[in-house]
């Protein structure tokens, strides 16, 4: 005798371990959601699920023994939601998926899936797409990165994922597309991932094999963060018209083949630039001068670069800039006394030849460090320093006429390295008040040292 549930909307058998086969659902026609999570021994799923006209959600996750599904499954054109997480022998979607067009979720991480197939691309109404841990996909078919509708893209430990992953050696291709998901919100993978925070895009691709960004990544008003350590970037972009109007950081450090820098105009509102490593960088696009918001140039160890444009020297929102280890820079130009709200110029070991007297207008200025930077000029008097708090003149072997004179008026000094230098006398300290770190290591030529500031609580200074 055949019996009908005529108004059943939701079926739970979760964790019936010993089920083994699914119910026949042409006695369920109005069942909505069907949840079937953790039934572990092998079973199968009726065909008659895919005439189901109501069905919204399917939840199989954890049913370890499901291999696959019925082709009817595939034709239902009001399944919303397929969790399939876990099952860890499952090893098809059918082509036939391209059918499903209410599909809005599709989780199946840890399961045996080898390819997704191509007709995914039709979905036009799919978000969320999970495939962390399926150790055995290789790639996503390229009508996949045609969807505008995908805002989640998990492929977190497919360690065989040809097409982002290049640890492995194997890359065929990276298609430039996947930066054209603009509606992407999030993505997560060993390499690249994508975040919204707020209403705010973070974008981060480590390893980036892409020679430059193609022209559909821009218009992505909601990008704030782009992130692209370690890259093969040799042109960043390619001149235009079009804008990362919203863009804060731009960090491309560690791109060895990238030889200059981009065309800055394209990112007007850029608050902080990460250049670091980019060993071959060689030139700074002038437009750098003019971006208003920018507040942090961290340019360290880019052994090529010898000058920063002048117009970078009109800067009036510029606070850190980063030289350390620019070992050909060779000036600092005579401008950087309009830069009005540097507070931290760090040019460790670069070949710079003297520092602008115009550095006494910065009157912001709390941190110098010139360590390294051997036989430098200083300006002859360094008064109208007020805010300066760390000085660092270490190894840069100073005689004794290279000290300032007036370096007792720098009021605000709490920190004075003075370690590794020639020079056998040292103008009065007393007006340091503020100082509390004095260190003149290896300074094996100077014997005294006049008027010690009371407030100083460490001194490094060998006397033999």
């Amino acid at each position: 005798m055949a019996y009908s549930l005529h108004n059943l909307k939701t079926l739970d058998l979760g964790h019936s371990h010993s089920l083994q086969k699914s119910p026949d659902f042409s006695q369920v026609q109005n069942l909505e959601e069907l949840i079937l999570l953790d039934c572990s021994s092998p079973f199968e799923i009726h065909p008659s699920i895919g005439h189901l006209q109501r069905l919204s959600l399917e939840s199989l996750s954890y049913c370890v023994k499901l291999i696959s599904l019925p082709r009817d499954f595939y034709k239902s054109k009001s399944v919303e939601t397929l969790l399939l997480n876990r099952c860890s022998e499952f090893i098809e979607l059918h082509e036939d998926i391209g059918e499903m067009i209410s599909l809005r979720t599709l989780e199946a991480e840890y399961t045996a899936i080898r390819q997704v197939p191509p007709s995914i691309g039709h979905l036009k109404r799919l978000s969320l797409v999970n495939l962390e841990w399926c150790d055995k996909l290789i790639s996503l078919p390229r009508d996949f990165y045609k969807l505008k509708s995908v805002e989640t893209l998990r492929l977190n430990g497919c360690l065989q994922f040809r097409e982002l992953h290049e640890d492995i050696g194997a890359i065929r291709e990276v298609p430039p597309s996947i930066l054209g998901l603009k509606n992407l919100t999030h993505l997560s993978h060993h390499r690249i991932s994508v975040e919204l925070k707020g209403e705010y895009k973070y974008l981060r691709w480590k390893g980036c094999p892409l020679k430059s960004i193609p022209d559909d990544f821009f218009n992505q008003p909601r990008l704030v963060v782009l992130e692209m350590q370690e890259s093969k970037l040799v042109q960043v972009w390619f001149q235009g018209t079009k804008l990362l109007h919203n863009l804060k950081t731009l960090d491309l450090s560690h791109s060895h083949s990238l030889h200059k820098s981009p065309d800055f105009s394209q990112v007007p509102n850029l608050e902080e630039l990460i250049l670091e490593w980019c060993m071959s960088l060689s030139e700074i696009h002038p437009f750098i001068g003019h971006l208003k918001r920018l507040s942090l140039v961290n340019l360290s160890y880019c052994f090529k670069l010898i000058s920063l444009p002048r117009d970078f020297y009109k800067s009036k929102s510029v606070e850190t800039l980063l030289l350390n280890r620019c070992s050909e820079f060779t000036e600092l130009h005579e401008d950087i006394g309009e830069m009005i709200s540097l507070r931290t110029l760090e040019a460790d070991h670069t070949d710079i030849r003297e520092v602008p007297p115009s550095i006494v207008r910065l009157k912001n200025l709390t941190r110098l460090s010139l360590s390294g930077v051997e036989s430098i000029h200083l300006p002859h008097s360094l008064r109208g320093l007020n805010s300066l708090r760390e000085l660092n003149l270490s190894s840069c072997y100073l005689a004794d006429d290279a000290i300032p004179k007036d370096l007792g008026s720098l009021i605000s000094l709490q920190v004075l390295d003075l370690s590794w230098n020639d020079f056998h006398t040292l103008p009065s300290l007393s007006g340091l008040s503020m100082l509390q770190t004095l260190s003149l290591d290896c300074c094996f030529n100077l014997h005294t040292i006049p008027d010690i500031p009371p407030n100083v609580k460490v001194i490094s200074f060998p006397l033999s």
